[in-house]
């Protein structure tokens, strides 16, 4: 799932499933769902930040955004 932030750097995500999510923030627009995109994430995914949602679950994360590799 791709977003932006408010001005205020918050990103409020639409509900998603319970699960496990790995969350990683970057420095710069990302547009599209390419290859090449997807292979930067794969290689960032060492700073990526896990969260466990459960059933009805409001979780706030932190992340510093970072470029992408």
């Amino acid at each position: 799932m791709l977003g932006s932030t408010n001005e205020q750097g918050v990103y409020t995500s639409p509900m998603m499933f319970p699960g496990t999510y790995d969350l990683l923030a970057v420095d710069s627009e990302v547009t599209g769902a390419d290859a090449d995109l997807f292979a930067r994430l794969w290689r960032a995914r060492n700073r990526a930040k896990r969260v466990e949602l459960g059933n009805n679950a409001t979780v706030e994360v932190a992340l510093t955004p970072a470029p992408l590799p």
